[in-house]
């Protein structure tokens, strides 16, 4: 039996094992056997549409890997260091939407192996929306209220 352990993506490769011979009196047998491929990956986080986002945008963070991974498997969310615990169905996949001030921090992912495999973290900037935001809307509600009684009051004329 062969063990790897502190596997880096450097040890991805193709592993052969030796080529054996059994010989008994009148029997020779030779083996060649197959050998194994092996891909070293790690787990990244990916944010979409990207790292820095501004308030109320919706944020999807996905924890990718290179090489497929079950159904089934199961991931855990952190942020700055602590589990988040996301609505249902989102396991590999972490919605956030509305995104808000408190959603900026560190995120990472892990996936729930016997030996925890761990993203590193990656940052989500949230801005704030500028004060310009709710003046706008401000003037945009007064405008609306304003048409709904001028147009009001053309119809009950």
């Amino acid at each position: 039996m062969l063990r790897l352990t502190n596997l880096t993506r450097n040890d991805s490769g193709i592993y052969m094992f030796n080529t054996f011979r059994f010989q008994d009196a009148n029997l020779k047998w030779k083996s060649d056997l197959p050998g194994v491929f092996l891909v070293v990956t790690g787990l990244e986080v990916k944010m979409t549409p990207s790292a820095v986002v501004t308030e109320s945008q919706r944020v999807t963070l996905t924890c990718s890997t290179s090489c497929p991974l079950p159904a089934n498997t199961t991931y855990i969310w952190h942020l700055n260091g602590e589990p988040v615990t996301p609505l249902s169905n989102q396991n590999k996949v972490l919605v956030l939407d509305p995104v808000r001030l408190r959603h900026a921090g560190y995120y990472s992912c892990a996936v729930v192996t016997p030996h925890n495999l761990n993203s590193s973290e990656k940052a989500l900037t949230v801005q704030a929306l500028g004060k310009s935001v709710p003046i706008l809307n401000g003037i945009k509600m007064i405008l609306l209220f304003g048409c709904a009684a001028i147009l009001f009051c053309l119809w009950t004329r």
